[in-house]
């Protein structure tokens, strides 16, 4: 249990650290609102975007090992740690500076995870066991159409909360295609190209990696997005599970246990993605119309923007001397920042910041 352990590690290393570096190759592009193959060809152009692909491809190869040699519950639950792993990175390397309910969050994201599996204690099914092939291709199909439903409900009500479940299921359906393809390939390197599975997970894994881009960049709160993806990966993994003759612990205090275990992960997922609201001094600093409510909710619709207050004092403020300028300019990032999770608002505030400068 030691290796696929060890595997499965690396791989959620792999993943954070990937997804940390393409962040922040993608970060510094001059327009992230680009199309894909645009913002592709620019992203290119970047050491970094390499870097974080390699880290990538590196994953899937552990992944993949790691699913041969153990249980798939075990696997998908500690590669959820690459979520802390990709914090870890943005703080050691790239310099980042979380935030106290960050740190929470990561706490207690590995504390469940970690729970979770002490609790459930998942052990391995026998040897080259595996779904019919005609069951994964029903699942395929069925993810497809989570996909089209998802996107109608997303065009009618503006909510990403189906895109985030389906991501979910085809996360979950592409490591079971994936543990299939292992179990398959005992019997020979040939044989799962006679049989669905590695098809399956050719189709269905990177159009979840896309779907879980869309679901983010359309949701109003990443926490819950990610909260739900990882919620319905684990519901069907747990459920895919038993195709390979895996067991669980099911004892009553083992249920309650895990389910508190992952209760805690899921608010460390949520704490770790929830927005940091700009600080007081520099709400002060927007239009009022851009402010937010003193109880840390986004002002979603408000009236049209107010013009700055061009008294004295903000005058003699701006030219006294140029530290107050400098000052601003520091901030426009950390506004912008602060405004993309709560609802949207980084226009806004970016908005402010510049009307201010020009002032």
């Amino acid at each position: 249990m030691l290796a696929p352990l060890a595997l499965a590690l690396l791989a959620a290393g792999l993943l954070g650290t990937s997804a940390a570096l393409q962040r922040h190759a993608l970060a510094g592009l001059p327009d992230r609102g680009a199309g894909g193959a645009t913002l592709l060809r620019r992203a290119a152009g970047r050491p970094l975007w390499w870097a974080g692909t390699a880290c990538s491809a590196g994953a899937l190869a552990a992944q993949f090992t790691a699913l041969r040699l153990g249980p798939l519950l075990l696997v998908q639950v500690v590669l959820l740690l690459g979520v802390v792993a990709s914090a870890l990175v943005e703080q050691l390397v790239l310099g980042a500076r979380p935030g106290a309910r960050a740190r929470v969050g990561t706490v207690l994201t590995t504390a469940g995870l970690a729970g979770l599996l002490v609790t459930l204690e998942p052990t391995s099914g026998a040897a080259g066991a595996a779904p019919p092939t005609a069951a994964l291709l029903r699942l395929a199909v069925a993810f497809a159409a989570a996909v089209v439903l998802a996107r109608v409900l997303q065009r009618r009500s503006g909510s990403a909360l189906g895109l985030a479940v389906a991501t979910g299921g085809g996360y979950g359906l592409t490591a079971i295609a994936l543990k299939a393809v292992g179990a398959q390939a005992t019997l020979g390197w040939g044989e799962p190209l006679a049989h669905g599975a590695l098809w399956v997970a050719v189709l269905v894994g990177p159009s979840a990696v896309a779907l879980s881009q869309h679901a983010l960049a359309g949701s109003r709160s990443a926490a819950v997005t990610v909260s739900t993806i990882a919620t319905t990966e684990l519901g069907v993994v747990t459920a895919g599970s038993a195709w390979f003759g895996e067991h669980v612990s099911t004892s009553t205090p083992h249920v309650l246990l895990a389910l508190a275990a992952g209760a805690a992960a899921l608010v460390g997922l949520a704490l770790g993605h929830a927005p940091t609201p700009p600080a007081p001094g520099e709400l002060e600093l927007l239009p009022a119309s851009v402010r937010e409510p003193a109880d840390g909710t986004a002002q979603r619709h408000g009236p049209a923007r107010e013009p700055l207050d061009d008294g004295p004092g903000l005058r003699e403020g701006l030219g006294r001397d140029g530290r107050r300028r400098g000052d601003v300019l520091d901030r426009r990032g950390d506004l912008a920042r602060g405004g993309r999770g709560v609802g949207g608002r980084a226009g806004h505030l970016a908005r402010g910041s510049r009307l201010l400068l020009d002032r």
